[in-house]
């Protein structure tokens, strides 16, 4: 049952991944009339390059998704065991690829439920430096935009507002408002997945209360970060909804 169970979750994960059943966030920016533009205008080079933006961009997710369902489907294919072919995947992708899927692949690598705990809490310790860092790179765009709306709205007041050249920053922070609002629903399920992967070990009464709660409180610390990020972004949104050309 086990295996026909895992062998059916990596063949349904894989065909998700590649319907783009998992997209997360919100759609589109503020200004989802100007489709055009928002579709030819580039996002800010800050948010598209580096480390950061591959981990958390909700593209970069998928493929991770796809690579790893495909890792475990090939691997079993040719006869391997169902554990070692999720290990296989689940190391391409981790918590990305739910609770249960990351449960299983550290229940592979540690039998004791101690052990398995603070790798946990290890992981969302580097999730949350990962995170910090993301949103010291976003607070960057959103300050600058935050300006550049504050300065059309003043052109705007004063009637003297280039409506072209208008339209094309608006489309730049649209766009830009889609990555950093899709990138915050990927943390956000990374920190679900980590809540449900502590509650189900959790619930090993042999288990020291202590090192529960340390789990739980990295989680929270990841938590908040996220949520600061989300009112930043939030604020960015909220300006960016008080804007309109003729």
């Amino acid at each position: 049952m086990l295996k026909f169970g895992l062998r059916w979750s990596a063949t349904s994960l894989l065909c998700l991944a590649l319907a783009g059943c998992l997209a997360t966030g919100a759609g589109g920016g503020a200004g989802a009339s100007n489709v055009a533009a928002v579709e030819t205008v580039p996002a800010d080079a800050r948010l598209t390059t580096g480390e950061g933006a591959s981990f958390f961009s909700n593209s970069g997710w998928q493929s991770c998704m796809v690579a790893g369902g495909g890792t475990a489907v090939l691997c079993m294919a040719l006869g391997e065991k169902p554990a070692k072919c999720l290990a296989g995947a689940l190391a391409v992708c981790g918590v990305a690829m739910g609770a249960n899927y990351y449960l299983e692949q550290r229940r592979s690598e540690h039998s004791s439920t101690t052990k398995r705990l603070n790798a946990m809490t290890d992981d969302v310790k580097a999730d949350t430096e990962r995170v910090a860092m993301r949103a010291e790179t976003m607070r960057g765009v959103i300050g600058d935009d935050k300006k550049r709306m504050a300065a059309l709205q003043k052109t705007i007041k004063a009637n003297k507002v280039d409506t072209e050249a208008a339209r094309t920053e608006l489309a730049q922070i649209d766009k830009n408002l889609e990555i950093m609002r899709k990138e915050l629903g990927v943390m956000k399920t990374k920190s679900t997945n980590y809540q449900e992967a502590l509650a189900k070990e959790g619930a090993d009464n042999k288990l020291k209360k202590a090192d529960v709660a340390k789990m739980d409180g990295e989680i929270q610390k990841l938590n908040k970060q996220v949520a600061m990020l989300e009112k930043e972004i939030d604020s960015v949104y909220t300006q960016r909804s008080a804007i309109t050309l003729g």
